[in-house]
């Protein structure tokens, strides 16, 4: 028999179905060619419409004086954006000489929204070595294959300013062949280090579309080409959240669909811009902590579950078996020694806040709070203490009775004697890259 309490003056939640689908929109992120404006695409999935919006300008980094280059050019040079995705900021390189499409690229990022400190400005993150004609965003670093070379390139990246970290490698050498000059349009990288790219081999100005694993520990120094001699001259590169290849003729503004033989289907005309970044997918607003449910100290006899969403947090005890939950007592904080103890550090289990007895042994309890209960918000840890009295049964009768604690085989203990235990759970959301 498998029963389930839910306790009566706390807001009940399934745990199957806490969190919603993601959502029907792509989101692309690009400057405009001319005006250096910041733009953000929403192109539905199913009626392939657009929506723009302008997010900021990326003007005030050039100096038309002191660099003697027009402003006009400075902005078409702008190029290799990558979005990341946690701190929402969209990463692009300037050319050090702008009147020099090859000459090695300075880093910034424009801060998009207000998570960042320095939102709606662009921030100078560092020199790097090569001319960024071409970017991704993948796992903390900044990506990109030099200008007139065939070498990607990683930039580590500080997680917390987003600044140039470390020194550049070089993790893979495109083509295979000796020093090849290949001219970029764009590459892109799934969340699972799958690369896509466009480049031309300086050969007729031909561009090919290939794909990279970068999955391997020493990617192989070769592409897998999926389409030969297109005839788009700059065609951008951006994933979709479900998998789509959206493509970009930089020239007219002309968005295709890429079909995994490479194929282009027009879609859309849009705006120019110099580049594609993959922008946010709306996943589910979640994070899940689970630990043992272990009795006598060293018996694991179920599991103990934390999942918040956008709004509230459960905690799920279950238990397996022929085991049983009589009795249940929970304490949630987000401090330790806020736990109601003994002066010598021992737990006050019946000081609990929360808990239940059960007539009937059941083997599941849920309970779940919102944040306005619990006095807390995203981004906040928590320490959950977890204790029940569980029975094993044979033949509905009770045999043996132990004590229960969550992440009672290996958890933090409490300063007494006793062996009870709490964990921590983050309560967070966030985006993924696409």
């Amino acid at each position: 028999m498998r029963s389930t309490y839910l306790g009566a003056t706390l807001m009940a939640l399934a745990v199957v179905g806490l969190w919603t689908a993601p959502a029907s929109a792509d989101v692309l992120y690009g400057v405009e060619r001319v005006s250096g404006d910041v733009i953000r695409m929403d192109v539905d999935q199913n009626a392939l419409t657009f929506n723009v919006a302008i997010l900021g300008n990326t003007q005030d980094i050039y100096d038309p004086v002191t660099s003697g280059v027009p402003l006009e050019q400075s902005l078409i040079s702008s190029n290799g954006f990558a979005y990341d995705a946690v701190h929402h900021r969209l990463y692009y390189g300037v050319p050090q000489d702008p009147s020099d499409g090859m000459s090695p690229s300075t880093l910034y990022y424009h801060a998009l929204d207000g998570s960042d400190t320095d939102a709606g400005t662009n921030v100078l993150a560092g020199p790097i070595s090569g001319n960024s004609a071409d970017g991704a965003f993948y796992n903390g670093s900044y990506y990109y294959i030099a200008n007139g070379t065939d070498d990607l390139y990683q930039v580590p990246l500080d997680p917390v300013a987003g600044v140039v970290n470390g020194a550049e490698i070089v993790i893979a050498n495109i083509s295979g062949a000796a020093d090849l000059a290949m001219g970029f349009g764009d590459i892109d990288i799934t969340d699972g280090g799958f690369l896509y790219g466009t480049a031309n081999t300086r050969t007729g100005y031909k561009y090919i579309f290939f794909t990279l694993d970068l999955n391997d520990a020493n990617p192989p120094d070769t592409y897998a080409e999926i389409l030969k001699d297109t005839d788009k001259t700059r065609p951008q590169f951006a994933l979709g959240c479900e998998g789509r290849l959206w493509a970009n003729d930089t020239p007219d503004g002309q968005f295709y669909s890429v079909s995994d033989n490479g194929q282009l289907t027009p879609v859309f005309v849009g705006p120019l811009l110099n580049d594609l970044a993959s922008g946010e997918c709306d996943m589910p607003c979640e994070n899940i902590t689970v630990v043992p449910l272990c009795a006598g100290q060293d018996l694991p006899v179920g599991t103990v579950t934390v999942a918040n969403d956008d709004a509230q947090v459960c905690v799920t005890y279950e238990v397996l078996g022929d085991w049983y939950i009589e009795a249940t007592h929970l304490s949630i904080h987000t401090d330790a020694s806020a736990f109601p103890q003994t002066k010598s550090g021992n737990p006050k289990v019946g000081k609990f806040e929360y808990g239940d007895c059960f007539e009937t042994p059941v083997q599941v309890v849920q309970y779940c709070f919102t944040f306005e209960d619990l006095g807390i918000g995203l981004d906040t840890a928590i320490v959950i203490a977890a204790h029940a009295a569980v029975v094993r049964m044979e033949a509905g009768e009770v045999v043996s009775g132990e004590t229960a604690w969550g992440d009672g085989c290996e958890g933090t203990g409490f300063p007494g004697k006793s062996w009870a235990t709490y964990f921590t759970h983050l309560v967070q959301c966030g985006y993924v890259e696409q």
